[in-house]
């Protein structure tokens, strides 16, 4: 009977250790939201600009350097945003989701690479 009890108990742990692991594995997931992030910030001209690689998971962040053959490869997209709001460039933050609007009827400004464009709305989260 100690043994069958035994066998149970170490049962009930085992599933308890493999439940924790794929609750932490979703939850990580979960976290690794794809979007548009900042990864970069520029303030040395007149206007100040942050650069945001599109469509990337929150993990591949500190990874997406904005290189020519990276954009190739992994096919991301990057684009310098100027914005007009110097509080708002103060407040957001390297790493930061984002979702950036262009102004009606904007067009591209600069087409140097990445390629510019003023920023109309910028939602931050």
């Amino acid at each position: 009977m100690k043994r069958k009890t035994a066998i149970i108990c170490a049962t009930t742990v085992m599933l308890l250790v493999i439940a924790s692991i794929l609750f932490t594995k979703q939850a990580h997931e979960a976290r690794d939201v794809r979007g548009d992030y900042i990864i970069g910030k520029d303030n040395s001209g007149e206007t100040p600009k942050i650069l945001v690689a599109r469509n990337i998971k929150a993990s591949e962040r500190s990874s997406a350097a904005p290189t020519l053959a990276m954009s190739k490869s992994r096919k991301i997209d990057f684009m310098y945003y100027r914005l007009s709001d110097l509080s708002l460039y103060n407040d957001l933050q390297i790493g930061d989701r984002v979702t950036v609007k262009p102004p009606s009827g904007a067009y591209v400004i600069d087409q140097s690479w990445p390629p510019q464009m003023n920023a109309g709305e910028v939602i931050h989260y």
